[in-house]
């Protein structure tokens, strides 16, 4: 078992330990084990030609097997995983996947309430990365700001973690505005976003994310603390094809109408970055974001 897995199964048992009576022996049978159960599956019948004898017998015409037989199903048999199991046991490992999906939705719970990585790198929609790229700048001359990077500067971002921006009309004051940042005398600030926005595909994904994440944090390590590791290593390939992201095009951020053109992140090589704060008082970290993070070279 590689350390990114023993993080994340303790980080899930954890969870049921706190929550499930009898969760440490649940727990330690999935750690053993690693039982995932699958849909109930439906057998496919096929369909049979009937005999000629009969069909003579009732004075219809035999059958030509060639013209006459009706296409065999081809569509393949769903697997059930449980199958061949008694009915204690397949009611075991319902169960002890039921009290792993509680636990990954305990341990999403708790990473909405440290911090934004859940709101703004989960449950994004597309038009809401979209939106948080905001709109591209133009220099006199019609060409559009970039930065040292190449990417598009813009205005005008809107934080996906505030659920109604899209819907806000431009002239509300809070379209723009980031839901947890602010200045000094307590007002908020505009939404930033690099020139990618990002996300996990799935609760899975961000929970394994986070376990990979806080074992790369240095032993003994105080204050806001900065991790970078290898996305795939963290998530798996599964974990990477559900991962989207978007950003606008270097070449053509915009039609003649004014329509921002998108161009979609490809994930190669990319790696997630985590920020965390320890707490002096727990000697916990808290996750503060975390996100898939591009390779500029792959995405010009």
């Amino acid at each position: 078992m590689s350390k990114i897995t023993e993080a994340l199964d303790d980080g899930l048992k954890d969870v049921v330990k706190a929550g499930e009576e009898g969760g440490e022996g649940l727990a330690k049978h999935l750690e053993e084990t690693g039982t995932r159960v699958g849909d109930g599956a439906t057998a496919h019948a096929e369909t049979e030609v009937k005999n000629t004898e009969e069909l003579t017998k009732a004075g219809s015409k035999p059958a030509d097997p060639v013209t006459d037989a009706k296409p065999k199903d081809e569509t393949p048999e769903a697997t059930d995983s449980t199958a061949g199991l008694s009915a204690e046991d397949k009611a075991k490992a319902e169960a002890e996947e039921a009290a792993r999906a509680a636990a990954l939705k305990a341990k999403v719970a708790e990473l909405r309430s440290e911090g934004h990585a859940p709101q703004r790198h989960l449950d994004s929609s597309d038009d809401q990365l979209k939106g948080r790229l905001g709109q591209p700048l133009f220099k006199r001359d019609g060409k559009p700001q970039t930065d040292a990077n190449g990417y598009v500067v813009s205005s005008k971002k809107m934080d996906p973690a505030r659920t109604d921006a899209l819907s806000l009309p431009d002239t509300d004051p809070l379209k723009y505005k980031d839901m947890y940042t602010a200045d000094a005398s307590g007002a908020l600030k505009n939404h930033k976003c690099g020139a990618f926005a990002t996300k996990f595909g799935d609760e899975e994904s961000l929970a394994k994310a986070d376990a990979a994440s806080r074992a790369a944090i240095p032993a003994g390590a105080t204050g806001r603390i900065s991790t970078s590791i290898d996305a795939k290593a963290a998530i798996g390939d599964d974990g990477m094809a559900k991962l989207s992201g978007k950003y606008i095009d270097p070449a053509n951020p915009a039609d003649s109408a004014g329509n921002i053109n998108y161009k979609d992140v490809d994930f190669t090589g990319s790696t997630l970055t985590g920020v965390f704060d320890h707490d002096p008082a727990t000697g916990k970290y808290n996750l503060v974001t975390l996100y898939p993070e591009p390779d500029k070279a792959v995405n010009p």
